[in-house]
């Protein structure tokens, strides 16, 4: 098994934002200096690994980033010459009744994630797109799992960004998961998240959006993240794990050759 190590993007985002994403500030060169030696101590440890595939350096949208990313891709290279570094950006799953205006939300906030992304740190670039979530129960909406209004939306923001599939691989990330409720972590505050899973046919149909919109890799979220509660991912549910094998095997038919 091959994983895409995480470790890199949590220590820049504990560096940046130490108090959660409600305390993010901007590193001085004593804090970047800190920040460049954990990377480089834990990326060496990792060098020698048989299963680490790539390092993931950026999730989702946080305060302007790029200086630190600039330096921590600079110094990834330098202690892991041969291991790409992967960049995963959120696009919000619209209903399928939705308005203009729900639309243009969805692609503003990919835009917004977009402030942090460039081809010069980013050599692999993931979508993710979940519906959304909430702190009470809704009734399960009829979501766009085709991306229909979105997706292609996201992709010409991407190619504006400079990046170019040719240098630089689009890995579709679907919604394999559900909450109903996923019950907070040990010691947060607050309720528990809800957030409706899709069915076995409609992650099939969300994948192979993904292959119709250039994704030459299908990266699964979530087999088993660890989460408490009434939670539905990959490991404990089958229609995820049909809809899933039907959607990847769409994609090598159709898309992949």
């Amino acid at each position: 098994m091959k994983v895409v190590d995480s470790t890199p993007q949590k220590m820049i985002y504990q560096a940046v934002c130490p108090a959660g994403s409600g305390g993010c500030h901007k590193l001085g060169p004593v804090q970047m200096n800190t920040l460049r030696r954990q990377l480089t101590t834990y990326v060496r440890s990792r060098s020698s690994s048989s299963t680490t595939a790539a390092y993931y350096i950026l999730d989702d949208y946080v305060p302007g980033l790029a200086t630190v990313l600039a330096s921590a891709y600079n110094t990834i290279r330098e202690a892991d010459p041969h291991r790409a570094t992967v960049c995963a950006l959120a696009l919000p799953v619209v209903q399928i009744n939705a308005d203009q205006t729900q639309v243009t939300g969805a692609i503003t906030k990919f835009r917004r994630a977009l402030r942090n992304y460039s081809p010069s740190w980013c050599n692999a670039v993931m979508i993710y797109a979940y519906a959304r979530s909430s702190r009470t129960p809704e009734t399960r909406g009829e979501y766009d799992w085709r991306m229909s209004t979105t997706l292609s939306k996201a992709v010409s923001a991407l190619r504006a960004r400079g990046w170019s599939p040719t240098r630089s691989p689009l890995i579709g990330v679907p919604q394999a998961f559900g909450y109903w409720p996923r019950l907070p972590s040990a010691g947060s505050p607050g309720p528990g998240q809800y957030r409706s899973a899709p069915t076995e046919s409609e992650l099939a149909d969300q994948i192979t959006a993904y292959c119709k919109a250039g994704a030459v890799s299908i990266v699964g979220y979530a087999w088993n993240d660890q989460s408490s509660g009434h939670v539905s991912e990959l490991y404990n549910t089958e229609a995820l794990r049909k809809g899933f094998t039907t959607g990847v095997r769409d994609c090598r038919t159709s898309y992949w050759g």
